[in-house]
């Protein structure tokens, strides 16, 4: 592969060579632009493949990512259906900013801050459904994991040293927030904090903002779901359980109490001070326990904590020192 007949230069990746067209190169890479046009003696390319010079690319380019840069430069339309994996945008960004390669490089940088969304904060996937079954769930962005299972604190350290390494900081704060969120991390973290490859600074912004959010958590999961009296009873279209509120959820104090008895009983607060952003509490929440309270009261409940869910996001930047400069 990449092994062209009517190629007229060869580049030399580690113990790999590949066949290539001059042109093309020197279009899309300004290291090759810079090499062919200084001729490039200093790099060895007085030796001869097939009547065609050998050049060296850099000493740090693994052939396996100047393989995976060519394959987007020679058949980009690959990416229209599917998207590259992690790994092989990984190996882009490596390849593309060795070579100062600007459109690979950007693909792969947006297609890593996609999946590494640090624009909104991310979400139980069941929060529509649990509220109203007949309604749509949220649409994941187009790459990002939004939605999806939290990843591993391993992947989130890997991002973490790779962004600072490749200069790219809005993969951080996701990256961060998957650590605040892995119990396995805190746990490895406790028992040897070598291991898990960051900075004391890094683990004490960590302790501290995990803390936070925390705190955060428990005092917005506590607030009892507002209602006013003019929403005692909702209109017939509001169908299912716990359509109309039982009288005594209008005095404020009981209300509060019953809220309250309701999460000790079921242990929700504390499982969610794990992944504060995530936890889908009233998931959680046994049918009995969601029965006084009608969908309203949860949906209006629910609509104040996202809020919150996003100012603690963006306070996550200060937190953990992620502010751009």
């Amino acid at each position: 592969m990449f092994w062209y007949q009517d190629g007229n230069v060869i580049i030399k990746a580690e113990t790999t060579c590949f066949k290539l067209h001059r042109s093309r190169l020197s279009q899309y890479c300004l290291f090759f632009a810079e090499l062919f046009a200084s001729d490039g003696e200093a790099d060895g390319h007085y030796l001869k493949i097939e009547d065609c010079a050998v050049y060296n690319a850099p000493a740090e380019l693994k052939a396996g990512d100047f393989k995976n840069l060519l394959i987007a430069l020679e058949t980009p339309l690959m990416f229209v259906t599917s998207f590259p994996t992690q790994s092989l945008a990984v190996s882009l960004v490596r390849a593309s900013q060795t070579l100062s390669c600007d459109i690979v490089y950007k693909f792969a940088r947006n297609h890593l801050c996609a999946v590494w969304d640090s624009a909104r904060p991310p979400t139980a996937p069941t929060y529509v459904m649990t509220l109203f079954p007949s309604a749509p769930a949220p649409a994941p962005a187009t790459v990002s994991a939004w939605t999806q299972t939290p990843s591993t604190y391993e992947e989130a350290v890997y991002i973490i040293l790779f962004a600072r390494q490749y200069r790219i900081p809005e993969l951080l704060k996701r990256a961060f927030y998957e650590l605040i969120a892995s119990s396995e991390f805190w746990h490895v973290a406790s028992a040897d904090h070598k291991k898990t490859k960051l900075t004391i600074g890094d683990l004490s912004r960590l302790r501290h903002a995990r803390h936070t959010l925390q705190t955060l958590w428990r005092e917005a999961a506590r607030i009892e779901p507002p209602m006013k009296a003019a929403e005692v009873v909702l209109p017939s279209y509001w169908p299912g359980e716990g359509c109309v509120c039982p009288l005594y959820n209008l005095n404020g104090p009981m209300r509060a109490l019953n809220w309250r008895t309701v999460l000790m009983e079921t242990g929700a607060v504390d499982a969610g001070t794990v992944d504060p952003l995530r936890c889908d509490l009233l998931a959680q929440l046994p049918r009995k326990n969601r029965y006084p309270w009608c969908r309203w009261c949860l949906k209006r409940w629910q609509d104040v904590l996202e809020q919150k869910r996003r100012d603690w996001w963006a306070m996550l930047d200060d937190l953990m020192d992620l502010k751009l400069k």
